[in-house]
C-alpha cells in the first residue's frame, strides 16, 4: 500500500522512508519487514522491545499504560506529522491522522 501511495502522489522512493506502528513486536519478525529494514525503509524496533511495551490507552492495564503512555503518544505524534498516511481501520490511527490534517490519508 505504501509504495502505491508514494507512485501516486509522484514521490521518489529513495526520498522516502515509512513509519510502521503495530499492535506487536513480532511484526519486526516478518520476512518482508526485515527486508525493508535493511534497504532503509522502514524502522523496525529493537528486538529486546516485546510487546509489553505496546499499550492500548483504553484497554491496558494501568500498570502497563504508565510505562507506555510516552511511547504511545510519540508514535500517535509521529502518525499525525506525516505527509501521507496508510491507515488500518484503528481508531489510532484514524484520530491521528485526523488530528494531523492529514490530505493524504488511504485505508490499506
Amino acid at each position: 500500500c505504501a509504495s502505491s501511495v508514494e507512485a501516486r502522489l509522484g514521490w521518489r522512493s529513495d526520498d522516502v522512508a515509512w513509519y510502521l506502528a503495530a499492535d506487536t513486536a513480532a511484526v519486526s519478525q516478518s520476512a518482508r519487514i526485515a527486508e525493508l529494514h535493511r534497504s532503509g525503509k522502514v524502522p523496525v524496533r529493537p528486538s529486546s522491545s516485546d510487546d509489553a511495551a505496546l499499550i492500548h490507552l483504553d484497554r491496558s492495564p494501568m500498570s502497563l499504560v504508565v510505562g507506555g503512555v510516552v511511547d504511545t503518544w510519540s508514535q500517535w505524534l509521529t502518525i499525525a506529522s506525516a505527509d501521507a498516511t496508510v491507515l488500518s481501520a484503528s481508531n489510532f490511527g484514524v484520530t491521528a491522522a485526523e488530528a494531523g490534517k492529514q490530505l493524504h490519508t488511504f485505508l490499506g
